[in-house]
Order: structure tokens, then C-alpha cells, then sequence
């Protein structure tokens, strides 16, 4: 959540990602939470970065440190509209 609470089982169909605008999706704080799976995983609190910024901070990264040059390659998937006015159901792990 943007305050840094947690998801309620009701609002997570509410905060689906890709139904939201990114103005949205910016103010939420994310790399908080630790999951027992992942003993080892650092907590880094962030937020989710645009594609483009990801890119960008990859291809920094890479020369800053003489890395050789990236390549990425992206895959698109098309959401039916049907899936998108709310039909899908939210699957998520008991983590959540």
C-alpha cells in the first residue's frame, strides 16, 4: 500500500498493477516485506520504476562497472478487454 501497510484480502482485486496508472502504482512502497522463503534476501525499500528507467539504470549499471554492452529482449502479451473490465480472477501466494 502506499503507506507501507499491507494488502487486505479485499482490496487486492482494488490494486491490480495493470488496471492501475502509474501515478498510482509510484506511490507504493515495495522490497519491504521479508518472506520466510527467502532467508537470505536483502529488504531494498523502493518503488516500482518504469520500464524505461529500469533500462536505463541496467545499461548504467553495466557500463559504470565495464560490464559488455546489455541485451534485452521484451515480450508483450495482449490482455483480452474482458479480462480487463475485472473477470479474471486475483491469484496470489498465502505470502501475500
Amino acid at each position: 500500500m502506499p503507506d507501507g501497510k499491507e494488502f487486505t484480502l479485499g482490496d487486492r482485486k482494488k490494486y491490480t498493477f495493470y488496471q492501475m496508472n502509474y501515478t498510482d502504482i509510484r506511490k507504493f512502497i515495495i522490497g519491504e516485506k521479508k518472506y520466510s522463503s527467502f532467508p537470505q534476501q536483502k529488504q531494498v525499500i523502493c518503488y516500482t520504476p518504469l520500464l524505461s528507467e529500469l533500462i536505463d539504470s541496467v545499461e548504467t549499471y553495466a557500463r559504470t562497472n565495464k560490464f559488455p554492452k546489455v541485451v534485452m529482449h521484451q515480450k508483450y502479451s495482449e490482455i483480452p478487454v474482458g479480462l480487463l473490465a475485472g473477470d479474471r480472477k486475483i491469484s496470489m501466494s498465502e505470502d501475500y
